[in-house]
Order: structure tokens, then sequence, then C-alpha cells
């Protein structure tokens, strides 16, 4: 126990020391500002906050559903202890679970002595659950699984159960203290890349050994396991419509960390109405409306680099339309499902922007690709270019 609050500290002092070193006078203001506020506030000033309470529970929604949506952990340690086999895995997870109830711990335990609010511990409790769940998705990569965490997590806080809270912090603590076998090879990239960044941002300079090494570590966490699934084209191959659909599904499928993500971007934009004033709500829609219109022209960006090359002579832009219009609107619909909060009686306008939005991207990359000669003036430009 004590060698691991040692390494904790050890670890932390030595960071401290190379972000004061390299931030001197950043640091100081800081110190000074920090000092500045302490003196000037009294504790009524602190419970003259509670009137402004229903803005932490929209805060903490966003604040735990970026932390889910980001792809690596802040629950990190020291790569080298793995590495050299300087820690066993009893003190492994040791180290990781005071981390990942580090910062709860102490916010409800301030909570406790001046504010004693329900709403805090509820954000207490979720936010180690899901320092837990991020983990275990760095882990084993189940990303399909954050937009039912994130859904679970803002029911939890609109909702103002603490019962919820609970029971989701006990599962995952069980399943953490029961874990037997831990990933290393997954976590170390993680690691690497996160403890290097920090060293970066503390002021070291990398070499280009380093920040080789870095770039490996990164396309080992976001490249080296996918792989494209190509079962439609066995399976679909003699009829034409289907053979396209599914091809486009099989995108999807390919991007669904991409998917999933902006489904949890949209839901976030739309919970928000529950706590700006009404005028957000445009806002809300516009915003839902560019995450679907980004996921459209992402999954077209392929077919428009082949596109002037001929590759895919034998489509019109009528083809085009057909074969891609409709699997992306039913795609648009369930990123545009969120906005339901937002248009409450008027929704059916969802199923109108779930159409019009990839066919405003359909017509913006390939109406004009269709074009005759079109092609052959922008296969000669590439040609120029090389």
């Amino acid at each position: 126990m004590f060698k691991i609050v040692g390494i904790l500290i050890k670890d932390r002092v030595r960071r401290m020391k190379k972000t004061i070193e390299c931030h001197k006078i950043l640091m100081f203001f800081a110190v000074v500002g920090l000092i500045s506020c302490i003196y000037t506030t009294s504790l009524q000033d602190i419970l003259f906050l509670k009137k402004y309470l229903i803005y932490v529970t929209w805060i903490s929604m966003l604040y735990l559903g970026l932390k889910i949506m980001n792809p690596t952990q802040e629950a990190i340690i020291d790569y080298q202890l793995i590495e050299l086999k300087l820690i066993t895995r009893r003190q492994f997870k040791l180290l990781i679970g005071m981390k990942l109830y580090g910062v709860g711990t102490i916010i409800a335990i301030i909570n406790y002595c001046i504010l004693k609010e329900k709403t805090i511990y509820i954000f207490c409790i979720l936010n180690c659950a899901v320092n837990i769940y991020v983990f275990f998705r760095s882990s084993y990569r189940v990303h399909l699984l954050d937009l039912v965490m994130i859904i679970y997590v803002c029911a939890s806080i609109y909702l103002d159960k603490i019962v919820l809270a609970a029971i989701i912090l006990g599962v995952m603590t069980i399943v953490f203290v029961k874990l037997k076998i831990i990933r290393y090879e997954a976590l170390l990239p993680i690691y690497r890349v996160i403890y290097r960044l920090n060293l970066r941002y503390s002021g070291q300079i990398f070499t280009d050994t380093g920040n080789d090494e870095i770039a490996t570590d990164v396309e080992r966490l976001f490249g080296g396991e996918k792989k494209k699934s190509t079962t439609w084209c066995q399976n679909f191959y003699e009829s034409a419509y289907k053979f396209y659909w599914m091809k486009e599904i099989s995108r999807i499928a390919y991007d669904k960390e991409g998917y999933v993500m902006r489904i949890m971007t949209a839901l976030l934009l739309c919970i928000s109405i529950f706590y700006l004033p009404e005028w957000y709500g445009m806002f809300a829609i516009l915003g839902n409306i560019l995450v679907a219109y980004d996921f459209c022209l992402t999954m077209y960006r392929e077919d428009i680099k082949l596109y002037p090359f001929g590759f895919i002579d034998q489509y019109n832009f009528k083809t085009i339309l057909i074969t891609k219009l409709p699997v992306y609107s039913l795609a648009s619909i369930i990123i545009m499902i969120p906005m339901i909060f937002v248009l409450k009686k008027y929704s059916w306008c969802i199923l109108v922007l779930a159409v019009l939005t990839p066919l405003l991207g359909v017509v913006k990359s390939f109406f004009f690709l269709s074009l005759p000669g079109q092609r052959k003036v922008e296969f000669n430009k590439n040609l120029l270019r090389k």
C-alpha cells in the first residue's frame, strides 16, 4: 500500500516540477490568483452558488459525455512500471483504482463539508463509474456500448436518481475487483502516447526517433486492428442495387466508432435544451443537421476520389442517388432522433431533414462531377499534379 502511494506521489511531484520549470510565469499568476480567490471568497459566496445548481446537471452531462467519447483515458501511469515489471497485477489494480476513484471521492468530501447537494453526489458517483468504464473500454474496445453508457449517465443525472448512479458504480466496481486478466498489450500503447504527450506539454523536446515512436503507437491504437468487411460483395453481387446498398452499409459498419460518436454528439446537443433558454433550440437543430451532414460527406469522400479517374464510370447521377440516398437517409434518421426533445410535436420534420441532408451531400459531391466532360478534365488535372 505504502509503495503504491509513494509511486503516485513521486510521479505527480515529478510532473508538477517539470511543468513549473517550463511555465514559471504562468504558474506564478495561477498561484497568486488562487490565493486571492481564497482570501476574498466567503462561505456565504459559496452558498450563493446553490441557485445555479441547475446548470451543474447540464455541465455534468457534457463533461461525462465527452469523457466517454474520448478515445483515450485519463487514468494513466508510467508505462515503464509495466514494461520493466516493477509492480504486480494487484499493485497495478490498486494504483489504477486510486486514480479512478480519487477525484470523485475528493469532490464528494468537499460537497459534504460545504454544499451537501444530492446532484453533486450523483456526479461524483457517475464520474467514478465512467472512469472504470473507460478503463475497460481501452482494454476491450467495445465502442458500441459507449452510446448505451452515455444514455444511462444522462438519464441518471436528468432524473436525479442516486440509486441509478449507485447501481452502475456497484456493477463496475465488482467487475473491476474481480478482474483477473489485464490486457497490457492494449493498455501500453495508450500509456506510452499520453505519457509522452504530457512530457511534451511540460516542455520536453523530442527527437525524430521519439516522434516516430509516438506515431507508431498511435497507428497501433487506431489503425492496426481495423479490417474491412467484404461479405456484401459475395452475397449480393448479382443484384445491382442490393450490392451497392450493402456496400454503403458495410462502410458505415466499418466506421461504426465515428458513427456512434456522432450519435452521442447529437444527443448531447439536444439534451442541453432542458437547461438553456428556448432560443438555444435553433442552435441544437442546426448542430444536429451539421453532424449528420458531416457524416454523409465523410462517407462520400472515397467515391469522390475515385470518380474523376473513371473507376466508377458506370455511375450516373441518378444511379448514385438511388444507391446512396436510402442508406444515408436511414443513418441520418438515427443521428437526428434526439431532435425529438427540441421539435416535440413537429418531430415529423426529422424525416424530411433526414432525406434532405444526405441529398444535399450527394448533389454537392457528385452532381458536377457527373456532367459531360467533367471527369476527363479532373483526370487530366490530377495527372498534371503528379
